[in-house]
């Protein structure tokens, strides 16, 4: 476990610590991406350096014809960064076309995949954040609730049985698109080390089923890691604006909600990605924060806050 003592928290509220798996028990770890290295050096040079995040965000499927390939090329990443940090990776169920799976895993039809998927972890030799079948409930995955929650189980099931021990699992819901029976997807206390909730509009914040979500987290003793984030339809361009529209109040989320231990934050320009994935993120604004001197000085100086636990604490993580 990361133990980082001694922390003055300013105006936030302290840490609880719920003894999960690579939870911190002081603190938030820093996390930022997503898929290119460079993208993350920027936003870590926008920082003046100094506070490089401790986690990295990429992505892959269960169905993924070469894992190797994207463990090796993970690897290759990592070491571009020039820093320790760990992964966090979304293993997704949907197959190319965008058909969900999850009933074909939870019946043992991804058996072999899932096993070379566990080795292929434990082979990092460093702690991972899984989450599988992250925003579980979103209408563009199709996950049942069912077969996605015996789907999750059987993942973790074959982690177990391989002996991998440095994976922390995550069950990570969207929140703009989050409704009150997400329980029914919920595969378990047992299988569950973190849970986890992805921001994207301001009005999320502060949006009620958002708010009963982090309040079931505390009551079932689960920290609550920020699986994505970005300032959709906001951006950082308008500096100030920017700023007071949707970053103050992320940092305020995050303040408030002691359970809260890790952020991930994208730092993209997202109309460049809407183009290479073919995706409808057109619109969703440029995210970079070297973009805008406002920006980066206002997160320069949250992240400059004892709360935030940057890469070189991170390497008190150990698998």
């Amino acid at each position: 476990m990361l133990l980082v003592c001694g922390l003055q928290l300013h105006a936030q509220e302290p840490r609880v610590y719920f003894h999960a798996r690579y939870e911190p028990r002081h603190g938030v770890l820093t996390g930022a991406g997503q898929v290119d290295a460079e993208d993350v050096k920027h936003y870590a040079d926008a920082l003046g350096g100094v506070a490089n995040p401790a986690i990295f965000m990429d992505y892959v499927d269960v169905h993924t014809p070469d894992p190797a390939r994207f463990f090796r090329e993970l690897g290759e990443k990592l070491n571009a960064l020039g820093w320790y940090a760990v992964p966090q990776i979304g293993l997704g169920m949907d197959d190319d076309a965008g058909h969900p799976y999850d009933d074909k895993v939870a019946g043992g039809q991804y058996d072999s995949q899932i096993r070379q998927l566990a080795n292929l972890l434990k082979a990092l030799r460093r702690p991972v954040f899984l989450r599988i079948g992250y925003e579980f409930h979103g209408s563009w995955n199709g996950y049942h609730p069912a077969t996605y929650a015996a789907a999750f189980r059987r993942i973790v099931e074959i982690l177990r049985k391989a002996h991998v021990r440095n994976v922390a699992t995550v069950w990570c819901a969207e929140s703009a698109a989050l409704t009150p029976d997400y329980r029914k997807y919920y595969p378990g206390d047992e299988y569950v080390d973190w849970w986890a909730i992805d921001l994207f509009e301001a009005a999320s914040f502060t949006k009620p089923v958002v708010e009963a979500f982090m309040q079931d987290a505390w009551r079932t003793h689960k920290p609550v890691m920020i699986g994505e984030s970005t300032p959709r339809h906001v951006g950082v361009l308008d500096g100030e604006q920017s700023w007071k529209a949707w970053f103050a109040p992320y940092f305020d989320f995050i303040g408030r909600h002691a359970h809260v231990k890790a952020f991930c934050y994208i730092n993209w320009e997202w109309r460049l990605w809407a183009r290479r994935y073919s995706a409808d993120w057109a619109d969703w604004g440029d995210a970079r924060i070297q973009m805008n001197a406002e920006v980066s000085r206002r997160f320069a100086e949250e992240l400059a806050k004892p709360l935030y636990i940057k890469a070189r604490a991170a390497q008190r993580l150990r698998p």
